[in-house]
């Protein structure tokens, strides 16, 4: 095996033996990972459902409120202007020298 005085670039660091240099599997802790990750797919999934559940909220009343601006429009016999365009039009100026 070499020792720091025999190492006399980086390539050498390369070759030095690895014995007992990782931590031998443990199963508990493939257990916990596994439970972590169980948790956290439980918790998302509980999430999502909100959510959808939101989302229809947010889409009946979208609903509802399109329905009575067009019963607004109609009643009052309103029609919808197009959106002018709002960029400012350039003013040409001439110029004599």
């Amino acid at each position: 095996m070499k020792g720091l005085s025999q190492i006399k670039s980086i390539r050498s660091v390369k070759n030095i033996p690895r014995t007992r240099s990782a931590k031998p599997k443990n199963d508990s802790t493939e257990y916990l990972n596994l439970y972590v990750l169980t948790v956290e797919r439980e918790r998302l999934t509980k999430e999502l459902a909100v959510l959808d559940r939101r989302r229809g909220e947010v889409d009946m009343r979208l609903k509802s409120l399109n329905d009575n601006i067009a019963s607004l429009i109609a009643k009052r016999g309103m029609a919808i202007k197009p959106a002018e365009d709002e960029s400012k039009k350039w003013k040409t100026v001439s110029l004599k020298y």
